[in-house]
């Protein structure tokens, strides 16, 4: 399942992510997710980022429902 930045709410869509050196938003939006081998990898790295920087519960229990 493909996830949009306007499923996010605008807190958890604004946090950085580390290792690609964007936000979450940004990532959603870039080409690298943008086919569908990129969802489930890039679903699960964002769920990992929400779940250690304090995400909201709705967004955690969208991307959790996302990677199933």
């Amino acid at each position: 399942m493909k996830v949009t930045k306007h499923q996010l709410c605008s807190s958890c869509r604004k946090i950085p992510t580390a290792k690609l050196d964007m936000s979450i938003e940004d990532f959603l939006d870039s080409v690298g997710y943008n086919h569908p081998l990129g969802y489930i990898m890039g679903n699960q790295m964002i769920l990992l980022y929400l779940k250690g920087k304090g995400g909201c519960s709705r967004c955690i229990s969208l991307l959790e429902l996302a990677t199933n």
